[in-house]
């Protein structure tokens, strides 16, 4: 059985999920991830035909903090479906302008092509759509990021996204596509190292019930 539980949570900052439906996930784990997402963790939903099905995410407690929703249901593409195989993946300007992928923007201006999507997804107000599959069906969105609380949420909408791994690409885009995100999703707390935060009391001795005055020095990196 999976333990995530508020305790076992504090010490990891990301999280990926898989391929869950509501009941195998359970109500208690959905909160505890949610919390954890709030309180600043990250969370990547890897999904797939039971994660984004109708008794999958959205049905569970995670609901608040999905970047998408399915109005019209899930469809699942791959395959025959889709072409040969092969579904076409592009950047947004919007996913190339964003601080996971803005470094990549001028090296790896086409991602490679996926086998599978799951269309039919509305992005949220809160959310951004990355990258999108170019379906026989038309565009849907396939990587989309948003905020929660404290916290980040990114969610793929393909379940082939490893076949990136199997390329003959110089440019290793699975490896390179990982470190990004890994990098973007840790809490903010890991980009504030180079700032330091000094408290001090006005008195050694404190007691419970007694007043005291701290001041606070901010010392900010040399540039």
């Amino acid at each position: 059985e999976i333990q995530l539980t508020p305790a076992s949570l504090a010490g990891y900052r990301i999280v990926v999920l898989g391929d869950f439906d509501a009941t195998a996930l359970g109500e208690a784990r959905a909160r505890a991830l949610l919390d954890f997402v709030d309180k600043g963790g990250g969370l990547v939903l890897l999904g797939g035909a039971k994660g984004w099905g109708e008794n999958g995410f959205s049905a569970s407690a995670l609901a608040p903090l999905l970047p998408c929703r399915w109005p019209n249901g899930m469809s699942s593409l791959g395959g025959g479906d889709s072409g040969g195989g092969e579904i076409s993946v592009r950047w947004t300007t919007e996913g190339l302008a964003h601080p996971a992928f803005v470094a990549e923007a001028d090296r790896w201006t086409r991602p490679p092509p996926v086998l599978s999507a799951f269309a039919g997804a509305q992005p949220n107000p809160a959310a951004t759509t990355l990258a999108i599959a170019e379906t026989p069906a038309g565009k849907t969105p396939l990587l989309l990021a948003r905020r929660y609380g404290q916290g980040k949420v990114l969610a793929l909408l393909t379940d082939s996204l490893w076949h990136w791994q199997l390329l003959p690409d110089a440019n290793r885009p699975y490896g390179r596509f990982w470190s990004r995100v890994v990098e973007w999703m840790l809490p903010e707390e890991a980009r504030l190292e180079p700032f330091a935060l000094d408290l001090k009391a006005d008195s050694d001795l404190v007691w419970l019930g007694r007043p005291i005055s701290l001041q606070a020095r901010l010392s900010l990196p040399v540039l």
